[in-house]
């Protein structure tokens, strides 16, 4: 939401004082949909993702693991880059095979877990 606002603060006077045409309205007739859209596309996106956390939130209350964390974030980037590589492809095979076509769409979905919850140091 702040973006929308920072970019309506910086180029709805931008376009008044550079308008190509004067008699231009800032906001088209249809802006109502602009925004509906942008709201659609962009925030409920950004909802959705913020969601996915809540669970992973909920075990590390539960069960912090702080000393297995600090292990893993004490290796290097190349070691940390290469053991979820491995154990996102072999924890994703055994799911395929094991569930059918929907477990592996699961362990897809976990690896990019994996890989999201990384980058977010989780």
């Amino acid at each position: 939401m702040l973006r929308i606002l920072f970019t309506g603060f910086l180029f709805v006077p931008l376009e008044r004082i550079f308008a190509q045409w004067k008699e231009q309205p800032i906001f088209r007739n249809e802006w109502r949909e602009d925004l509906f859209y942008y709201l659609v596309s962009s925030l409920l996106v950004q909802v959705l993702t913020f969601l996915t956390f809540i669970p992973a939130r909920s075990i590390h209350a539960v069960a912090p693991m702080s000393e297995w964390r600090a292990w893993i974030s004490g290796l290097p980037f190349v070691v940390q880059f290469i053991a979820i590589m491995f154990g996102g492809q072999f924890r994703g095979g055994h799911e395929f095979h094991s569930q059918g076509e929907t477990g592996g769409r699961h362990a897809r979905a976990t690896f990019h877990g994996v890989m999201v919850g990384q980058s977010h140091g989780l």
